[in-house]
């Protein structure tokens, strides 16, 4: 039987078991929150941002130090996120999830499940790709507001305010303005009372979470906040209270030696989506640490808002337990390996903070050292939510097993993969390091090897032949 089959016969028996009146009283809901863009700069993970409410959060459930994304850039990686599926190799891109209304590349997601299965789900911001979820013609001519996820939400969308659509807002600046593509700055120092689209986010989703736990069913909110994305556009008193502290980053204007050329790329998010840069296309240490202390003012505006939402969340008079998962798409470099973005196979663009946290996750708090993967969020979504298990269809692991102590050990491996300069490149990434793989039609496979040395608290040798050895079983063809 085909694994879709399978995957459809696992999501009649879920909705069969939530039409039993038993389960549905204790069905949980779920709020869900993307922050796009995130690196581990979390207060609790040692990063420079001072991050209270992710913080306490994590400190109430499960954090994953080592999440990997799946491929290091939005829209693929929602992809990964949403079905559970490492993508196939036309689907390295930010049409990963416009591709999943495409004959050929449909694929069941975790939202579209829970809503099958009786659950009200909404969307509020960036989920999928688009910044309200659904299609419209800066994506695709056509397009007049089609969900960009077939059968995943009952609700999406989202109120702009003074911004004209829901891609102004997501490239917003004061007043209702919006990026002009090569023209506009990188960085917008704010005043302290703009309300920049992520603060109305939180409103939306402040405002509906009482009305969703007033219903019978239970709900799954997902809420998608766009920062720290570029531009980095916060308030003046964000930015005053960033100050000094990107220090530590390190800025090296050229990647080590020795690096492949298609490994890293010449910053074009940064460089050319946006102008006004001081010197031209380079960027030298003062500008550097303005782009690193606006990412910063960006992550702690965007924290303040997680906040509100979290309280608002834990306030509901509701009987549900309730399942909280905090996750961001990939990483991004802020000048290391002389980088400005994501798109690499590095650490740097690939690690990025998961918590999964809540009343109907149960166990003990732990902070989780071993790699996991986005493919792992949506069977532990689904596990925790009483779906059948459905081995051999997804290709994550839940995580709800590292909920019942630190004996739990997992796959201990996440995979990776991105296409650049016409080389295909496939990672994997152990607690020993990282084994990466570029190839390009008949010619000879290209190895990088790296240990975690180039992480801190590691005392390895890179290039080690022993790590090859030990991580080459794991660097399937993990590409459909």
């Amino acid at each position: 039987m085909r694994p879709d089959s399978l995957l459809l016969l696992g999501l009649l028996a879920l909705a069969a078991c939530a039409s039993n009146p038993s389960l549905e009283e204790r069905a949980p809901n779920v709020l869900f929150i993307a922050v796009d863009d995130l690196r581990p700069e979390l207060s609790i993970l040692g990063g420079r941002a001072r991050t209270p409410n992710m913080d306490a959060l994590a400190a109430e459930g499960l954090l994953f130090r080592n999440h990997m994304a799946v491929v290091p850039t939005c829209g693929a990686s929602r992809r990964a996120m949403l079905t559970g599926r490492f993508p196939r190799r036309t689907e390295l891109n930010n049409d990963a999830c416009l591709k999943l209304a495409r004959p050929g590349h449909e694929a069941p997601t975790w939202p579209g499940l829970l809503r099958a299965a009786g659950w009200h789900t909404v969307c509020l911001g960036k989920i999928s790709h688009s910044p309200d979820g659904r299609v419209w013609p800066q994506q695709v001519k056509s397009a007049q507001g089609e969900l960009e996820v077939p059968g995943a939400w009952d609700e999406a969308g989202f109120d702009p305010g003074p911004w004209e659509d829901a891609w102004a807002a997501f490239f917003a600046y004061e007043g209702g303005a919006t990026r002009k593509r090569g023209q506009s700055p990188t960085t917008e120092r704010g005043a302290d009372s703009t309300r920049y689209p992520d603060a109305l986010l939180a409103d939306q989703a402040c405002a509906r979470l009482p009305e969703l736990a007033a219903a019978d069913e239970p709900f799954l909110l997902a809420v998608g906040f766009f920062k720290p994305h570029l531009p980095f556009t916060a308030r003046t008193s964000d930015w005053d209270g960033v100050a000094g502290r990107a220090e530590g980053i390190v800025h090296r204007p050229l990647p080590p030696e020795g690096t492949p050329a298609w490994a890293t790329h010449g910053s074009g998010e940064l460089l050319g989506n946006y102008g006004s840069h001081p010197d031209g296309r380079r960027v030298d240490d003062a500008y550097a640490r303005q782009l690193q202390e606006g990412y910063l003012a960006c992550v702690e505006a965007t924290d303040r808002e997680v906040g509100r939402v979290l309280r608002s969340a834990r306030a509901l008079q509701d009987d549900r337990d309730l399942l909280v998962v905090l996750w961001s798409d990939h990483g991004w470099h802020l000048g290391d390996r002389g980088v400005w973005g994501k798109h690499t196979l590095f650490d740097e663009a690939l690690r990025c903070p998961l918590v999964v946290a809540g009343t109907a996750l149960g166990g003990v708090p732990r902070l989780v050292e071993e790699p996991v993967s986005t493919l792992d969020v949506a069977p532990t979504i689904l596990e925790v939510c009483g779906a059948p298990a459905m081995d051999g269809v997804l290709d994550g692991q839940s995580l709800v097993p590292f909920a019942s102590g630190p004996s739990h050990r997992g796959r201990g491996s996440a995979p990776s993969a991105w296409r650049a300069g016409g080389y295909l490149g496939t990672t994997v990434r152990t607690s020993e390091g990282r084994l990466t793989r570029w190839t390009r039609g008949d010619e000879e496979p290209l190895l990088e090897r790296a240990r975690v040395c180039e992480l801190p608290g590691c005392a390895c040798e890179p290039g080690d032949a022993d790590l090859e050895a030990a991580l080459t079983p794991l660097l399937r063809e993990p590409l459909r």
